[in-house]
């Protein structure tokens, strides 16, 4: 099962949502407000919808089992004006972080991200 925390330094959050939802079959961190999760046995999905951001003001990181997906612009016209954003996303499955890769297209970026292979090899015992 994918278990992502969307603060990775804030349990009281997490565990706030878990009271909350205790009683719901749903799947807890499956969908959020602003991106979406989706998995299955070769790698995890996120979409992340990014309405009128340029793609060139994007900066997409991994580290440490984090995922940080920052967003920083500022308005020509006047330099005192800054949108921005940052969201950190802490994955918790075992991921080859190499083969990360994203995409943006029409303001949804995707990043797919492959989980690792687990090769479970079996070793002959000798019977003494």
């Amino acid at each position: 099962m994918l278990t992502i925390r969307n603060k990775p330094f804030n349990y009281f959050n997490d565990f706030n949502s878990l009271i909350d939802n205790i009683f719901d079959d749903t799947q807890i961190l499956s969908s959020n407000n602003n991106y979406h999760f989706s998995e299955n046995e070769k790698e995890i999905i996120i979409e992340f919808p990014l309405p009128g951001i340029e793609k060139k003001d994007i900066e997409l990181s991994h580290s440490d089992g984090c995922l940080k997906i920052k967003y920083e612009s500022k308005n020509n016209k006047n330099l005192n004006w800054v949108n921005n954003f940052e969201e950190n996303i802490e994955i918790t499955e075992e991921i080859d972080e190499n083969k990360i890769n994203a995409r943006f297209k029409n303001g949804l970026m995707v990043i797919n991200i492959p989980k690792k292979v687990k090769v479970i090899k079996e070793k002959i015992i000798e019977i003494k």
